[in-house]
């Protein structure tokens, strides 16, 4: 396929290509550059990630919904363990040491679940086989944490410890309180507050008094 060429146009010359290809060669071909574009990820995130000494670098391949014959590999960097999901690749950056690993590759949905229900495996295929069953199990984190001996934490880890610490922090409950509903009758009188009171300081409350009796004053002379 040529160099530079838009995607339409490689999905197009894809689909004319009547040549039928062994699965290891298009999987080989896939594979191509990998490394190349996991270095270049890297160094895009390493100002954004500039306060961290560890970040994660994920590949997905993703379909296309309008070109059904195409494929895309995207790259992101993460600065926690990812969610895991089909057709995902994930490295963990090491910045004091310059270098990076895989924590777990999985593969498409439907080869995911053969994997898992599949008794025997050929020996490449064995660490993938067991990642696929860490996936359909509770403890996915925790797992490749104790494989790879890392200590990264999951994005929803890192929120859950963010919110018990801030109700840890406040020492009570901060929820809003239910109001009463109004009842006339239970009303007091004696103990209504002036809003004059309540609103101005004591100096101008005084003054505010015997200004209003002045005025009063000078109604019943008028009067």
């Amino acid at each position: 396929m040529s160099e530079g060429a838009t995607a339409g146009q490689l999905a197009a010359q894809a689909a004319r290509d009547e040549t039928s290809y062994c699965g290891y060669e298009v999987a080989d071909e896939m594979c191509k550059d990998i490394e190349r574009q996991v270095q270049i990820c890297i160094q895009r995130h390493l100002d954004y990630f500039e306060e961290i000494q560890q970040f994660c670098v994920v590949m997905l391949y993703a379909s296309d919904c309008v070109l059904t014959n195409l494929k895309r590999r995207k790259f992101y960097g993460f600065p926690f363990l990812p969610k895991p999901r089909p057709s995902q690749t994930v490295w963990l950056y090491d910045k004091p040491s310059d270098t990076y690993r895989m924590l777990w590759c999985l593969p498409s949905a439907d080869t995911l679940a053969t994997l898992t229900m599949t008794t025997y495996v050929a020996e490449p295929y064995r660490r993938m086989q067991q990642w696929s069953k860490w996936f359909y199990k509770p403890g996915f984190y925790q797992k490749i944490r104790e494989q790879h001996g890392i200590k990264m934490v999951s994005e929803e880890e890192h929120l859950e410890a963010i919110r018990k610490k801030g109700t840890k922090s406040a020492g009570e409950d901060m929820s809003p309180l239910v109001s009463n509903p109004f009842d006339a009758a239970r009303v007091n009188p004696e103990q209504a507050v002036d809003p004059l009171i309540a609103l101005l300081p004591k100096d101008r409350v005084e003054s505010g008094r015997q200004a209003e009796g002045t005025n009063r004053n000078v109604a019943d002379l008028v009067s």
